[in-house]
């Protein structure tokens, strides 16, 4: 990147490629899941719950966004960030919720549930890289 940029242009240039980006996925054909995704390592049915150390395992990922929540109200005190922060640590509370609902019963129509969360996640975790290194105004939510 050139040293003569102005840091206020940053910001524009993200939002056009994010405009492209997204532009490029409506006009683009949508992708097939293929039926074998939902094939699991583990396909005990353990205690009456199938596929069961997925299904386990998709709570301590409910308890990492239920700790970021409380832990979070604390890192991003008073800072413009920490919208961005909550919506993060909530998001992930919600994969954690939608994984074990996917893990449950695994087909095209529960893994929605488990994938929309995770791109709240990515999108608050990509706000809160624009908002610590590039500008806390950009990333702010």
């Amino acid at each position: 990147m050139s040293q003569d940029w102005k840091p206020d242009t940053r910001p524009a240039i993200i939002l056009a490629l994010v405009a492209l980006a997204c532009t490029a996925a409506t006009l683009a054909p949508p992708l097939a899941q293929w039926a074998s995704y939902h094939d699991f390592a583990d396909q005990r049915r353990i205690l009456g719950i199938p596929n069961f150390l997925d299904v386990v395992s998709s709570i301590a990922i409910l308890i990492a966004g239920g700790l970021g929540l409380f832990k979070g109200n604390t890192i991003a005190a008073g800072r413009a960030l920490r919208p961005a922060y909550l919506v993060f640590f909530a998001s992930i509370a919600l994969v954690g919720i939608g994984s074990v609902y996917y893990h449950l019963a695994p087909s095209n129509s529960t893994l929605v549930w488990d994938r929309i969360p995770m791109a709240m996640a990515f999108m608050a975790f990509l706000a809160l890289v624009i908002g610590e290194f590039i500008s806390s105004r950009a990333g702010a939510i």
